[in-house]
């Protein structure tokens, strides 16, 4: 096992995204090279149905870093997605992504102070390592406010890549030396906008003048060291000495190959500098819009009908949840099996 891999989270969201079986296959494939090559997880119980594929994958057994996002919200029982990861990585440690509508958690009922208990009466309860708190470009003042009055060391989970910087410099220039950065989406978005984020409240039109100006910048640079543009993504994500954790999600194991064979190249300091100055492009003429962030309530009706009626006999508020989210799979299992049906008829009749 390579521990130089270990920067290396693979991501698994796509696994819930109900793509065709063969592809699936093939980032499993990638997959379980990777975490054999020492690669460590980014994980979600809030991925749809990935925590069934992910399964039946033995190499995780032997994992070393896990890092699993939770959805914090308060309708999303934060403590059911935390047992359904213990169960999933068999009691192993794991890191826990602090997700959510974090600012509507804390107000004038339940305090920081409240919160911070919270999570350490969960790492108490549960096998965590660490606790990552996952700002966002609006908010990132308000998180480093928090990150200040925390008793308990929190790192940050940011959406960090080249050409996507969902938060401002200020967090990197504040944070101390035991402070972790994982950059999510390490390989990064498209060029065309400041992030992938939910339309109209959260998705802020980047200027064409911008778009235009970068995708020069970038061209430029590309013609200046030889690459290719997923080089430079790579790149930049492995060797920025201000990542410490990138999760970066593989189709295959080519791409699994071309990452490891980036990870444990060198390369000249300049390189590095100019694709960092790209980067710091990404986040101009920007304002910064802020915007609920919806809470997940239907995680839950990916899971055997079992594990849901188990998870429901813990409380009165859960048995409401549940109830609903059997009633979400229901329906969703319903309209597959009629859209299936419909499929056979016409395919029959024509």
């Amino acid at each position: 096992m390579n521990k130089s891999n270990s920067k290396i989270l693979v991501g698994t969201g796509r696994l819930g995204r109900h793509e065709s079986k063969e592809k699936d296959n093939h980032r499993i494939e990638a997959l379980k090279f990777l975490l054999s090559e020492g690669c460590g997880i980014h994980i979600s119980p809030t991925y749809d149905d990935s925590f069934r594929k992910l399964s039946r994958v033995k190499e995780l057994n032997h994992c070393e870093k896990i890092i699993s996002k939770i959805d914090f919200s308060r309708q999303s029982f934060p403590e059911i997605q935390l047992e359904l990861t213990e169960n999933l990585i068999n009691g192993q440690k794991f890191s826990v992504q602090i997700a959510g509508d974090i600012r509507n958690i804390i107000n004038d009922n339940f305090r920081w102070e409240n919160f911070e208990n919270y999570l350490i009466s969960l790492k108490n309860k549960f096998y965590i390592e660490q606790f990552f708190i996952s700002p966002l470009y609006h908010d990132s003042e308000y998180f480093l406010k928090l990150k200040a009055k925390a008793t308990i060391p929190l790192s940050l989970a940011l959406h960090y890549s080249l050409f996507e910087l969902e938060f401002k410099s200020t967090l990197i220039k504040n944070k101390n030396k035991k402070t972790k950065v994982l950059a999510l989406r390490g390989f990064g978005e498209s060029i065309n906008s400041f992030g992938n984020w939910y339309s109209p409240l959260g998705m802020e039109i980047k200027p064409k003048s911008i778009i235009n100006r970068q995708i020069k910048d970038k061209n430029i640079l590309l013609r200046k060291y030889n690459l290719k543009e997923k080089e430079a993504r790579l790149i930049f994500a492995l060797k920025n000495p201000n990542i410490d954790y990138t999760s970066i999600s593989f189709s295959n194991i080519k791409q699994a190959k071309e990452a490891l064979l980036i990870n444990k190249s060198n390369y000249d300091m300049k390189i590095l500098e100019d694709l960092y100055l790209l980067s710091k492009k990404s986040n101009i003429s920007r304002k910064g819009l802020g915007f609920k962030y919806p809470e997940n309530v239907n995680y839950l009706s990916f899971y055997p009908y079992l594990t849901i009626l188990r998870k429901g006999v813990k409380s009165r508020g859960l048995i409401i949840f549940s109830a609903k989210n059997i009633f979400y799979k229901f329906t969703y299992e319903s309209k597959q099996i009629i859209k299936l049906f419909l499929n056979l008829f016409l395919n029959k009749k024509f």
